[in-house]
């Protein structure tokens, strides 16, 4: 059995950052070249314990080697009561190199910011922004007003030199029906949606210890027991790694995925989808246009092939919980995810 400290894969709760941080290079690049290039601002969206966090930490690190960037990151869930996120941003920016220390009310700080970031810009200097939990904007002070202000700021890259990437997992578009006037920042917001890995990232993951690769049979059946979901993926190869048989992952995952599971339950009641994704469970077929895209979009149900409303659900731990709840019997079920 290895010894632990040499194990690659025993912080996989955390942001995997560094050498833990794999695959993903579509999404690296067209943040690098959108965000960090200081052109556009982006939400980033998908399931929690997806990587999304993790895909905008190395993003943001990759940006703030640049030397004309102020990279800045912040936890929206964790902004105190009665502060807004862009008093929060403000917190965050360097200071002016002459002049007062301006730390004003919250009433003011929308004009100090935007001074502050025209600062900057004559300075030659821009600022890439991560707001992390994006969706606890609804819990700061007046976040109809804030995130409105926050659209100003990111639409006009010329004006403020400010890009930023909104970690959610809500689409802007079901957040904005319970913050007033919030469709403005969607429109000017690119979406990117993040799924669970494909074969070749999960083989990525696969080769940080494992450089030779699995016997095809461990590597079949983590496959099947993770679904490719990298938090579980993760887990899983750590007990691998540490002597414990491919074939008793399940079991040793259990915990973890009921607690996915039952988080995704609350996201989806919330946007309304998780009857959808019942039914699908239930009958294997999706014949909704909204709901169903969401379920595409969160990579939760892929097409079974057998007809254009057939679809199944794609990881094999929430079938069978779903199965449970409907009462149905848990579906056919395969690895492939086209």
């Amino acid at each position: 059995m290895a010894a632990v400290e040499d194990n690659p894969y025993v912080a996989f709760s955390t942001l995997a950052v560094g050498e833990r941080f794999v695959g993903r290079r579509g999404q690296r690049l067209m943040l690098l070249r959108t965000v960090a290039a200081g052109r556009a601002s982006c939400a980033i969206i998908g399931l929690p314990r997806v990587g999304k966090s993790s895909l905008a930490r190395f993003v943001l690190d990759q940006a703030m080697h640049l030397d004309n960037v102020v990279a800045v990151w912040i936890g929206v869930g964790g902004i105190d009561d009665g502060q807004s996120i862009l008093s929060a941003l403000l917190d965050e920016l360097p200071l002016p190199d002459d002049g007062p220390d301006e730390r004003p009310d919250e009433t003011r700080a929308n004009d100090v910011l935007k001074r502050r970031l025209q600062d900057l810009r004559r300075a030659g200097r821009r600022v890439v922004a991560v707001f992390d939990e994006f969706d606890s904007v609804r819990q700061t002070l007046d976040p109809d007003l804030s995130t409105r202000r926050l659209r100003e700021l990111v639409n006009d890259t010329a004006k403020y030199a400010f890009t930023a990437m909104l970690v959610c997992r809500r689409d802007l578009s079901v957040i904005e029906e319970q913050i007033p006037d919030l469709s403005n920042l969607a429109n000017a917001c690119q979406r990117l949606l993040l799924k669970g890995f494909d074969e070749e990232e999960f083989a990525e993951l696969v080769a940080r210890g494992f450089p030779d690769g699995l016997d095809a049979a461990d590597h079949a059946t983590l496959v099947e027991t993770t679904g490719q979901f990298p938090i579980l993926a993760e887990e899983a190869l750590m007990h691998v790694y540490d002597g414990h048989p491919a074939s008793g992952a399940a079991s040793r995952l259990d915990g973890a995925c009921g607690q996915l599971s039952a988080e995704w339950q609350h996201l989806l009641d919330n946007a309304g989808v998780w009857g959808v994704l019942l039914d699908v469970a239930r009958e294997g077929t999706c014949d909704y246009g909204w709901e169903r895209d969401q379920l595409l979009n969160y990579g939760l149900i892929v097409p079974d092939g057998s007809g254009r409303t057939s679809y199944r659900i794609r990881y094999e731990f929430l079938a069978a919980r779903l199965a449970d709840i409907a009462g149905a019997a848990p579906q056919r079920w395969s690895t492939d995810v086209d």
